[in-house]
């Protein structure tokens, strides 16, 4: 387990600084002369300040985990798991907090929901979980994911280290190459690899960061307060009378208002009505038709209008 350790603090370092020359019509050992002086000025390559986890098999793991909680106080609850996750060595990254539904005694915010995201030493999570736990009044979902870089990360240090290599031949290369176009070709190389190079170290830091720190959110809900219960409902004979008189009212008050709209929109539709059959039997009488018995025109009319 201790060669796995010293193996990943030895590749997530920091890359190389890049070389700073101009190319000019100066002979090849002038130039390896600057590039041997450029390299004895660079400074040390950074070191990580965190060291991956590998368990007993030698496997490196990155552990996140998020659980919900039913708190009394949003608030106090978010500040307790800060303080736990500081306890162990951690931080926090990242917090939210939902809708208020206004202050709460002693002037804190009474939010409805919240969430904490923290990070402590991936030997430390279980530790955390556990404290976290105690937090709320009681857990409503926890979960753990666990993922297996191993893979990525040996193959991503090994990569490094045939980079590396190759680096270190191209640099011997330009001390001693005999032209100016050598020199311009294999600088140009070792530029392009030195890039490569410190992409993969940073994608090694990254693997060391995520494995070396655990990350856990923290859903927070505050607890809904239960409704009163409702009064045993007796028997009232004056509650019966209000509810009789209530509904009456309502009654009294929905035939009016149908009179109402039947008076707005009937007598209109009346007097149309009544239009109609007017022109209609003045033009039944003048052909001799009866709309109706009073309405028929007598024998005198008939020979009058004829």
């Amino acid at each position: 387990m201790a060669s796995v350790h010293g193996e990943m603090n030895e590749m997530a370092g920091g890359a190389a600084p890049m070389m700073a020359m101009s190319m000019s019509r100066a002979s090849a050992p002038a130039f390896g002369a600057a590039h041997q002086a450029a390299d004895m000025q660079a400074p040390p390559p950074a070191q990580p300040q965190t060291e991956p986890l590998a368990n007993d098999a030698g496997r490196v793991l990155v552990k996140n985990g998020h659980m919900s909680l039913i708190v009394e106080s949003v608030e106090d609850a978010a500040g307790a798991v800060e303080e736990q996750a500081l306890k162990l060595g951690g931080f926090t990254t990242s917090q939210h907090r939902g809708s208020s539904s206004g202050p709460a005694a002693g002037g804190k915010a009474n939010f409805m929901s919240g969430s904490v995201t923290v990070r402590v030493p991936a030997k430390r999570f279980a530790d955390l979980r556990g404290a976290v736990r105690k937090v709320g009044l009681w857990v409503e979902s926890e979960n753990e994911n666990v993922d297996d870089v191993t893979d990525q990360f040996f193959d991503t240090k090994s990569r490094i280290r045939v980079l590396q290599s190759t680096v270190a031949r191209l640099e011997a290369f330009i001390d001693k190459a005999s032209s100016s176009s050598d020199v311009a070709n294999l600088f140009q190389q070792v530029t392009r690899h030195q890039e490569r190079l410190e992409s993969l170290q940073g994608q090694l830091r990254r693997y060391s960061d995520q494995a070396s720190l655990s990350t856990l959110t923290v859903s927070l809900s505050r607890r809904q307060d239960a409704p009163d219960p409702e009064a045993p409902d007796f028997w009232s004979p004056l509650k019966t009378l209000l509810v009789a008189a209530q509904a009456l009212g309502a009654a009294a008050r929905w035939c009016v208002d149908a009179g109402i709209w039947a008076i707005v929109f009937g007598l209109p539709a009346v007097f149309l009505l009544g239009l109609l059959l007017f022109a209609a039997n003045g033009l039944a009488r003048r052909f001799g038709v009866a709309i109706w018995p009073w309405g028929a025109a007598t024998p005198a009319a008939r020979s009058r209008d004829s």
